[in-house]
């Protein structure tokens, strides 16, 4: 479903975000895991 998303959407735009947020939980050593900062704005 994403795909079909317009790139330029809030939706694909938090879809974005929260896929980085699991490759970054994938590729962490520990259990232990923060985010640190603001969401980004427009």
């Amino acid at each position: 479903m994403r795909s079909s998303l317009n790139e330029a959407s809030e939706e694909a735009q938090l879809g974005h975000m929260v896929d980085g947020l699991v490759r970054d939980l994938d590729e962490a050593d520990t259990d232990e895991w923060w985010v640190v900062g603001d969401p980004p704005t427009d």
